[in-house]
C-alpha cells in the first residue's frame, strides 16, 4: 500500500497494528559534508531505532531505514 492509501495507525484493525513500523531518512549537509540519518519506530513493540552517518545521499538513508524496519520485523 501507498502511504495515501493506508489508514492512519489508531484506524487499523488491531492484527494489523502489531506489524506497523513508522520509517524516515534524510540527508542534509552541514559545512561541505553530507550526513544522512535513518530511524524506525514501532508503537505497538515500543521499539525505536536510528542510525547515522557521513557521505552518502538520500537513497542511501532511505536503503538504511528499509533494513532497520526489517530486523525490527524479524
Amino acid at each position: 500500500m501507498h502511504a495515501e492509501d493506508t489508514p492512519p495507525h489508531n484506524k487499523l484493525p488491531a492484527n494489523e497494528k502489531q506489524y506497523a513500523l513508522c520509517t524516515d531518512g534524510s540527508c542534509y549537509i552541514v559545512g561541505k559534508h553530507r550526513r544522512w540519518k535513518a530511524a524506525v519506530w514501532s508503537a505497538t513493540q515500543e521499539v525505536t531505532e536510528a542510525t547515522k552517518g557521513e557521505g552518502e545521499l538520500r537513497q542511501f538513508a532511505k536503503v538504511k531505514e528499509i533494513q532497520l524496519a526489517l530486523d525490527i520485523a524479524e
